[in-house]
């Protein structure tokens, strides 16, 4: 079954290519103007910037949980 998701890239530290795909549902629910995420990687919680500027139609790749926070809360971030 294909869901409507945004990709999200991490803020730093992983390899350039890594896209973690989030449901665009879940998205409706944090603030318009949020751009710092956190999507849930294995056990933790990875900071990273969603793209909302283009839906994407996936199927059969993982859509990660996601929940809203900001930059002061990670460190990649702040040195931004």
């Amino acid at each position: 079954m294909a869901v409507w998701a945004y990709a999200c890239r991490p803020c730093r530290g992983e390899r350039p290519e890594v896209i973690w795909y989030v449901a665009a549902s879940d998205c409706e629910k944090l603030a318009a103007d949020t751009t710092v995420v956190r999507v849930q990687v294995r056990d933790g919680w990875r900071c990273a910037i969603i793209d909302r500027a283009r839906r994407v139609e996936v199927e059969g790749l993982l859509v990660r949980q996601v929940i809203d926070t900001d930059c002061r809360s990670c460190d990649d971030c702040q040195d931004n």
